[in-house]
């Protein structure tokens, strides 16, 4: 975590965050971790994306329980700490998410840094939180290392990259993983590779397949992930179709004390030889794997 936003998560007493979830009063918004939470805490981006790059913007849906008595329309007010002059407003529209809750989607674009208190009211139905606001920093454009993924002739062997028992690291992970550390992906097979073949066919073709990201404790900084195919044109795709993948917090593993942990699930749309390569703040290696039906 960069030291700027660590003092400013300080500062401002941002509401806790649990898991891809945090609450304002029966508001419960659904959150994407990597790129909203500072120190375990609520933060959003200045304007109206997280990543402008890859044009990820900050949707966020609001879920409340159908037995609360709420209206069509959900009003959050926006109020920076300490100022009179920061101020936002967005009227979200209700819709049905399921038989038990209500949802609304909202896209909020705050206009500056700072500490900002949010209210929340439909109908007679009120919450509130607090939230961190921060400028958009350079921190991972510096981890926009080039790619030195290597590319092999169609039916060319694939250098699969070591793998050691999970449960080496410690007792609580299971399968094998890949790489020297400080971060791993498990979930393997011993021979590095993995399989798609039980998953549905998406949108384009894409199958999902799932890894389990791992670092050692005393690890808590950002990581970020890339991959493509390396015995062919095709790509690796992440969460929300994008092209990469930015963890910025990690969760604690059950039973594995120190240990941070990330699960996740990527796409590939053809078997062959693939490669990660994964840039932290001190290094940046390649994890190379075979995926198969």
């Amino acid at each position: 975590m960069a030291l700027a936003a660590l003092l400013a998560s300080v500062a401002c007493l941002a509401t806790p965050v649990h898991g891809d979830v945090v609450r304002a009063g029966p508001f419960v918004g659904g959150i994407a971790p990597q790129y909203d939470v500072v120190n375990g805490r609520f933060r959003l981006h200045v304007g109206e994306y997280r990543d402008p790059a890859i044009g990820l913007s900050q949707k966020i849906p609001w879920f409340i329980a159908r037995s609360y008595a709420v209206g069509p329309t959900l009003v959050v007010r926006g109020r920076r700490v300490g100022s009179r002059r920061g101020r936002f407003k967005n009227i979200l529209q209700q819709t049905s998410a399921d038989s038990r809750n209500w949802v609304y989607p909202s896209s909020f674009s705050p206009p500056s840094a700072g500490c900002w208190r949010l209210r929340f009211q439909s109908g007679h139905v009120r919450g509130a939180l607090t939230v961190l606001v921060s400028n958009r920093s350079a921190t991972w454009a510096a981890l926009h290392r080039p790619l030195r993924l290597p590319h092999l002739a169609p039916g060319a062997e694939c250098p699969r990259s070591p793998t050691q028992p999970a449960p080496a690291l410690n007792a609580a992970f299971g399968g094998y993983v890949l790489g020297p550390g400080p971060a791993y992906a498990g979930a393997f097979a011993e021979d590095a590779t993995v399989h798609y073949g039980s998953s549905p066919v998406e949108p384009g073709g894409w199958r999902g397949f799932k890894v389990l990201w791992i670092v050692r404790p005393g690890y808590r900084d950002r990581l970020l992930i890339r991959g493509r195919q390396l015995d062919g044109p095709a790509g690796i795709q992440f969460a929300g179709q994008a092209q990469e993948m930015r963890i910025g917090s990690w969760g604690s593993a059950s039973g594995a004390p120190g240990w941070g942990h990330w699960p996740s699930t990527e796409w590939v749309r053809t078997p062959g030889c693939y490669g990660f390569q994964l840039d932290g703040p001190r290094f940046s290696r390649a994890l190379v794997f075979r995926a198969e039906p």
